[in-house]
């Protein structure tokens, strides 16, 4: 039908006079489509590939900022993962717990527990971070050296694709300056409010005290002009 076709030809030149050939002529249409589509399929998975690793660094150059962003954060984070055990901190946790990452890291946060608060305070915590919910609090923990401090703490639970707890992050603030200080103003309000009731209670004693005192002085200034009054009658009745 004057169709063409890829072909492939195999020539045997056979023995013998007249001198002759064998051909085959295969027809390789089929093979040609199979590698025809074979290399439209590498090319889509050469550009998937490309796309796959401009993502992955992409995504790779989020996390380093991310953690980089981490590090340098004023307050102290943790991650846990699901049992508890710690992962990953960075160097504000170190400042503020006196525990360096390496002496942190697969340790339970039970290591900071200063035994100040009960049981239920925690079990409140873990119930509500397992329900998928954040918490947030005020915690006395311990440092590394056995000093206490009080940190302002935020968990907020990581889920995977399907919506599965793995791990949490906790943010930590310290406490320790404010509490103090919000103790010293205490200090100071309550002095101020002792300072204010003896100032009244000394107003209301010397009103009192001059109340009797004029009262006392009008007394005597009616009295000593009665006895002149007295003087002076028994006096005209002497000159009569």
């Amino acid at each position: 039908n004057g169709q063409r076709f890829p072909a492939e030809v195999d020539s045997v030149i056979l023995p013998g006079e007249p001198q002759r050939s064998f051909v085959i002529v295969r027809d390789i249409t089929t093979r040609k489509e199979a590698e025809a589509t074979l290399s439209q399929l590498n090319a889509v998975l050469e550009r998937r590939a490309d796309e796959r690793t401009a993502e992955l660094r992409a995504s790779e150059d989020r996390m380093r900022l991310q953690t980089v962003a981490m590090e340098a954060a004023a307050n102290a984070i943790v991650i846990v993962d699901r049992n508890g055990t710690i992962q990953w901190v960075n160097h504000a946790f170190t400042h503020l717990t006196g525990y360096s990452a390496a002496e942190a890291i697969g340790q339970n946060p039970r290591v900071l527990n200063s035994g100040r608060h009960p049981v239920a305070f925690f079990a409140n915590m873990w119930e509500t971070i397992l329900a998928g919910r954040s918490w947030q609090g005020e915690v006395v923990n311990q440092r590394k050296d056995g000093s206490h401090y009080t940190e302002a703490m935020t968990i907020t639970p990581v889920t995977d694709g399907i919506g599965a707890i793995t791990h949490f992050i906790a943010i930590k603030q310290d406490m320790t300056v404010r509490k103090r200080q919000e103790d010293e103003l205490r200090v100071t309000v309550t002095a101020l409010e002792a300072e204010i009731l003896n100032r009244h209670r000394l107003e209301r004693e010397i009103l009192e005290i001059s109340e009797r005192e004029q009262s006392r002085l009008g007394q005597d200034l009616h009295d000593g002009l009665g006895q002149e009054l007295s003087g002076i009658a028994m006096l005209g009745d002497v000159l009569t």
